[in-house]
């Protein structure tokens, strides 16, 4: 499936836009079944849409998830965005990449 520049980011802004709400089941209608989110630091591989809702609802952190964006790079079917990520005291700052709307998620601190 390719679809038009604009169409891709429009996915990859409402992908965000959902993680903003933190109601992460709605998130999960952006992610295909074989979704993957690693995080190259603690070597951890999380697979699914159903893993993905799993572990943002129950991060050992207190209160909202807060996201900036800082830069969209799309084009028919492949893009990246970087961003920044509060949670208390969690910190992060990610590439996120994605390819024909499937989501492969690099997290560095």
């Amino acid at each position: 499936m390719t679809m038009p520049t604009q169409a891709s980011k429009q996915v990859v802004e409402g992908f965000w836009m959902a993680m903003q709400t933190n109601d992460f089941k709605s998130v999960g209608k952006f992610l295909h079944d074989d979704y993957m989110l690693e995080w190259p630091q603690s070597g951890e591989l999380i697979r699914g849409r159903e893993n993905f809702v799993a572990v943002n609802e129950h991060y050992p952190a207190h209160g909202r998830w807060e996201f900036a964006i800082h830069r969209i790079l799309a084009d028919e079917d492949k893009g990246c965005l970087r961003c920044k990520c509060d949670r208390w005291r969690h910190h992060w700052e990610g590439n996120h990449i994605f390819h024909d709307t499937r989501w492969k998620d690099r997290i560095s601190n």
